[in-house]
Order: C-alpha cells, then sequence, then structure tokens
C-alpha cells in the first residue's frame, strides 16, 4: 500500500477521506452526461469511492476516539 506509513495519523487519513468523497461526488455529478456503456462504468467507480471514502472516514474517527482514551496500541 502507497500510503500505509501516512495514514495511521488520523488527520491525513480524515483528509483522504474527504478529498475521495469529493471526487465521488464530482463523478456523481458528471453521470447527468453519460450514457450507455460508460454509465455502468461510471456507477460502479462512484460506488468503490464511495466504499473508500466511508471506510477512511470511520477508521479516522475511531482512531481519534483511541488516541484520546489511550488505547491505540488495541485491547490487551
Amino acid at each position: 500500500m502507497i500510503f500505509r506509513r501516512q495514514l495511521h495519523d488520523p488527520n491525513r487519513m480524515l483528509l483522504t477521506g474527504m478529498a475521495v468523497l469529493l471526487a465521488a461526488s464530482l463523478l456523481n455529478f458528471s453521470l447527468r452526461w453519460t450514457e450507455g456503456s460508460l454509465e455502468t462504468v461510471a456507477y460502479a467507480s462512484m460506488g468503490l469511492l464511495y466504499g473508500i471514502s466511508f471506510t477512511l472516514l470511520l477508521l479516522s474517527a475511531r482512531r481519534k476516539s483511541r488516541m484520546r482514551s489511550g488505547t491505540e496500541g488495541g485491547c490487551r
């Protein structure tokens, strides 16, 4: 994974999730002008981007809450 070390920081993960969410929203906006077989590819790409963005945003919130509670290393 290219961004593995950078994504350990919850703030960077949050920013990456928001950027992917913006890209998915722009793709959703551009779907108004696509027709035919490209429409299927665009819908699949949009679903993938929404899934990645929601995952990153939820992981970021979880990591921030664990940092605040002091259990960053996991349950032991």
